[in-house]
């Protein structure tokens, strides 16, 4: 996601019945779960402190050692529809 607009990042990340954007089954708040799972392959993948991912700007850095694959992350929700965080 690149847009930085507060209205679309809040109708991601707050609680809801559905996210909107996403597919109709993923439960509300459904990026917080795929955010935490690309920070976790990162953490994993990179062997870095939490210090060096707080300081780190190169998102783009972030997703490629992550291996983030968007269209995974889809078929993960709409496979696991009651995942919620």
């Amino acid at each position: 996601m690149y847009k930085v607009s507060g209205k679309d990042v809040a109708n991601l990340i707050q609680p809801s019945p559905h996210s909107q954007g996403m597919p109709p089954d993923a439960p509300g708040r459904a990026v917080n779960y795929i955010g935490w799972k690309i920070i976790d392959a990162y953490m994993r993948k990179s062997k870095s402190s939490d210090a060096d991912l707080a300081g780190n700007q190169d998102f783009d850095q972030i997703l490629k050692v992550a291996r983030y694959r968007a269209g995974l992350m889809s078929k993960i929700l709409e496979k696991s529809p009651l995942i919620y965080i």
